[in-house]
Protein backbone atom coordinates (compact mmCIF):
# COMPACT_ATOMS: atom_id res chain seq x y z
CA UNK A 1 0.00 0.00 0.00
CA UNK A 2 1.38 3.51 -0.79
CA UNK A 3 0.41 6.57 1.22
CA UNK A 4 1.35 9.86 1.17
CA UNK A 5 2.06 10.36 5.40
CA UNK A 6 1.60 8.18 8.20
CA UNK A 7 1.38 9.87 11.86
CA UNK A 8 2.39 8.30 14.72
CA UNK A 9 0.83 9.46 18.08
CA UNK A 10 2.35 9.16 21.64
CA UNK A 11 0.94 9.88 25.00
CA UNK A 12 -2.46 10.44 26.63
CA UNK A 13 -3.02 13.91 25.35
CA UNK A 14 -3.59 13.93 21.69
CA UNK A 15 -1.50 16.63 20.06
CA UNK A 16 -4.33 17.70 17.26
CA UNK A 17 -4.08 21.46 17.23
CA UNK A 18 -2.85 21.11 14.01
CA UNK A 19 -5.54 19.76 12.84
CA UNK A 20 -7.85 23.17 13.26
CA UNK A 21 -9.25 23.83 10.21
CA UNK A 22 -8.79 20.28 7.87
CA UNK A 23 -11.53 18.48 7.18
CA UNK A 24 -10.67 15.82 10.73
CA UNK A 25 -13.26 16.79 12.36
CA UNK A 26 -12.56 17.05 16.68
CA UNK A 27 -14.10 16.11 19.94
CA UNK A 28 -14.06 19.66 21.44
CA UNK A 29 -14.39 17.72 24.93
CA UNK A 30 -11.08 15.66 24.41
CA UNK A 31 -9.29 17.13 21.89
CA UNK A 32 -9.67 13.50 20.16
CA UNK A 33 -9.79 13.01 16.40
CA UNK A 34 -13.96 11.69 16.24
CA UNK A 35 -14.39 8.21 14.65
CA UNK A 36 -16.83 6.08 14.09
CA UNK A 37 -16.45 2.13 14.80
CA UNK A 38 -14.66 1.43 11.26
CA UNK A 39 -11.92 4.14 13.20
CA UNK A 40 -12.92 6.25 9.83
CA UNK A 41 -12.56 9.99 10.82
CA UNK A 42 -14.92 12.41 8.75
CA UNK A 43 -12.34 13.02 5.93
CA UNK A 44 -12.12 10.62 3.04
CA UNK A 45 -9.80 8.33 3.31
CA UNK A 46 -8.58 9.32 6.87
CA UNK A 47 -8.91 6.54 9.73
CA UNK A 48 -7.46 7.34 13.31
CA UNK A 49 -6.08 4.71 15.80
CA UNK A 50 -4.48 5.27 19.26
CA UNK A 51 -4.18 7.64 21.94
CA UNK A 52 -5.95 10.07 19.46
CA UNK A 53 -8.90 7.95 18.22
CA UNK A 54 -11.94 9.31 20.00
CA UNK A 55 -14.69 6.04 18.91
CA UNK A 56 -18.17 6.85 20.28
CA UNK A 57 -17.29 9.81 22.26
CA UNK A 58 -14.73 7.97 24.19
CA UNK A 59 -10.45 7.74 23.53
CA UNK A 60 -8.90 4.49 25.29
CA UNK A 61 -5.53 5.67 26.47
CA UNK A 62 -3.95 1.80 26.78
CA UNK A 63 -1.66 0.25 24.52
CA UNK A 64 -3.71 -2.81 23.88
CA UNK A 65 -6.20 -0.24 22.53
CA UNK A 66 -4.03 1.25 20.35
CA UNK A 67 -2.51 -1.95 18.46
CA UNK A 68 -6.06 -3.33 17.90
CA UNK A 69 -7.53 -0.09 16.50
CA UNK A 70 -4.05 -0.01 14.17
CA UNK A 71 -4.73 -3.21 12.81
CA UNK A 72 -8.38 -2.12 12.21
CA UNK A 73 -7.79 0.85 10.73
CA UNK A 74 -5.03 0.07 8.45
CA UNK A 75 -7.16 -3.34 7.52
CA UNK A 76 -9.85 -1.13 6.87
CA UNK A 77 -7.87 1.60 4.56
CA UNK A 78 -6.91 -1.77 2.26
CA UNK A 79 -10.63 -1.96 2.40
CA UNK A 80 -11.51 -4.75 4.60
CA UNK A 81 -14.64 -3.17 6.38
CA UNK A 82 -14.54 -4.31 10.11
CA UNK A 83 -15.32 -3.01 13.09
CA UNK A 84 -13.45 -1.68 16.06
CA UNK A 85 -15.22 -4.09 18.81
CA UNK A 86 -13.01 -4.15 21.72
CA UNK A 87 -13.81 -3.95 25.12
CA UNK A 88 -12.25 -1.30 27.27
CA UNK A 89 -9.07 -3.27 28.44
CA UNK A 90 -6.47 -1.48 30.91
CA UNK A 91 -3.11 -3.09 33.34
CA UNK A 92 -0.65 -2.34 35.51
CA UNK A 93 1.55 -3.97 37.67
CA UNK A 94 1.60 -2.09 40.61
CA UNK A 95 4.37 -3.72 44.02
CA UNK A 96 4.34 -7.56 42.24
CA UNK A 97 0.48 -7.52 42.12
CA UNK A 98 -1.37 -7.74 38.42
CA UNK A 99 -4.66 -4.94 38.45
CA UNK A 100 -6.49 -5.32 35.58
CA UNK A 101 -9.71 -3.45 34.23
CA UNK A 102 -12.26 -4.60 31.83
CA UNK A 103 -15.52 -2.93 30.56
CA UNK A 104 -17.90 -0.13 31.76
CA UNK A 105 -17.37 0.10 35.35
CA UNK A 106 -18.76 3.67 35.88
CA UNK A 107 -22.13 3.19 34.28
CA UNK A 108 -22.75 0.14 36.55
CA UNK A 109 -26.01 0.25 38.92
CA UNK A 110 -24.78 -2.55 40.77
CA UNK A 111 -21.61 -3.99 42.41
CA UNK A 112 -20.12 -7.18 43.79
CA UNK A 113 -17.28 -7.25 45.69
CA UNK A 114 -15.04 -10.38 46.54
CA UNK A 115 -11.46 -10.75 48.02
CA UNK A 116 -9.39 -8.80 45.12
CA UNK A 117 -12.15 -8.73 42.57
CA UNK A 118 -15.30 -6.65 41.58
CA UNK A 119 -17.96 -7.11 39.23
CA UNK A 120 -19.83 -4.54 37.74
CA UNK A 121 -23.59 -4.91 36.52
CA UNK A 122 -26.66 -3.02 34.92
CA UNK A 123 -29.62 -3.93 34.63
CA UNK A 124 -28.43 -7.14 36.14
CA UNK A 125 -26.13 -8.27 32.59
CA UNK A 126 -22.11 -8.06 34.03
CA UNK A 127 -20.47 -5.07 32.18
CA UNK A 128 -17.27 -4.90 33.97
CA UNK A 129 -14.91 -6.07 36.43
CA UNK A 130 -11.53 -4.60 38.54
CA UNK A 131 -9.07 -7.57 39.46
CA UNK A 132 -6.32 -7.85 41.50
CA UNK A 133 -4.62 -10.81 40.64
CA UNK A 134 -7.21 -12.71 38.97
CA UNK A 135 -6.44 -12.85 35.18
CA UNK A 136 -8.50 -16.07 34.76
CA UNK A 137 -11.99 -14.23 35.33
CA UNK A 138 -10.97 -10.87 33.90
CA UNK A 139 -9.79 -12.72 30.45
CA UNK A 140 -13.55 -14.50 30.31
CA UNK A 141 -15.37 -11.43 30.65
CA UNK A 142 -13.18 -9.86 28.57
CA UNK A 143 -13.97 -12.40 26.17
CA UNK A 144 -17.94 -12.74 26.74
CA UNK A 145 -18.18 -9.02 26.29
CA UNK A 146 -16.50 -8.92 23.30
CA UNK A 147 -18.90 -11.79 22.03
CA UNK A 148 -21.41 -9.40 21.87
CA UNK A 149 -20.48 -7.13 19.54
CA UNK A 150 -20.78 -6.99 15.69
CA UNK A 151 -17.03 -7.08 13.96
CA UNK A 152 -18.14 -6.12 9.96
CA UNK A 153 -19.56 -3.33 7.91
CA UNK A 154 -19.79 -2.99 4.43
CA UNK A 155 -16.81 -1.10 3.53
CA UNK A 156 -17.66 2.30 3.21
CA UNK A 157 -20.89 2.57 4.31
CA UNK A 158 -19.08 3.48 8.30
CA UNK A 159 -20.03 7.60 8.84
CA UNK A 160 -23.34 6.90 6.84
CA UNK A 161 -24.96 7.51 10.43
CA UNK A 162 -22.48 10.54 11.35
CA UNK A 163 -20.06 10.56 14.09
CA UNK A 164 -21.23 10.99 17.67
CA UNK A 165 -19.58 13.69 19.60
CA UNK A 166 -18.52 13.15 23.31
CA UNK A 167 -20.81 12.18 26.19
CA UNK A 168 -21.18 14.42 28.72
Amino acid sequence: MTTDAVVLGIGARPATAWLAGSNVALDPRSGGVLCDRSLATSAPEVWAAGDVACVDGERSEHWTAAGEQGRVAGANAAGAGELFTSVPFAWSTWHGHRIQVVGETTAADEEEREPGFIVYRRDGIEVGAVGIDSPGPIARLRRALAAQAPSRIEPHTALAGGIAPARE
